[in-house]
This record gives structure tokens, C-alpha cells and sequence, in this order.
């Protein structure tokens, strides 16, 4: 869902800033998102605990998503 959203509100070359800028953020959770795991664990105790969190996270985006008005991405 994450890199179709910059096309469905986009066009042009502004969609294809949109999905660069979409992939530099998935790069950027890549790199943080270890370092987020360590906190986690060492908040939580548990790696289970950081999963947890982790799903959280997910969840929250997912209704963001879900959100999002459906004139606006059904055009």
C-alpha cells in the first residue's frame, strides 16, 4: 500500500518524486528500525515486547490508510 499511495494522488514526474521519496523512507526504516529493536528490547525486556510494538506500529499505518478518503483515492 506504501508505494502505490504517491501514484493515487500524484501525476507526472511529481508521482515519480513521490515514489522516490517513498523508497527513501523505506531505506531510512530500514537502518532505524534495528536500533528501534534494541530500545525496544531493552525498554520491554523481551523481544516479544518489541514485536509487539512493532505490530503496533503496522496496525496504526494500516488505518491511516484505511482513512484516507475514498473520493480522494477513487478517482
Amino acid at each position: 500500500m506504501f508505494f502505490s499511495l504517491p501514484a493515487t494522488f500524484l501525476k507526472g514526474t511529481a508521482a515519480a518524486t513521490g515514489f522516490a521519496l517513498a523508497c527513501s523512507l523505506a531505506n531510512i526504516a530500514g537502518l532505524v528500525s534495528n536500533s528501534l529493536m534494541g530500545v525496544a528490547i531493552d525498554v520491554t525486556g523481551s523481544s516479544a515486547g518489541a514485536l509487539w510494538f512493532f505490530a503496533g506500529c503496522l496496525i496504526f499505518s494500516s488505518f491511516l490508510v484505511i482513512a484516507l478518503p475514498a473520493k480522494l483515492v477513487n478517482r
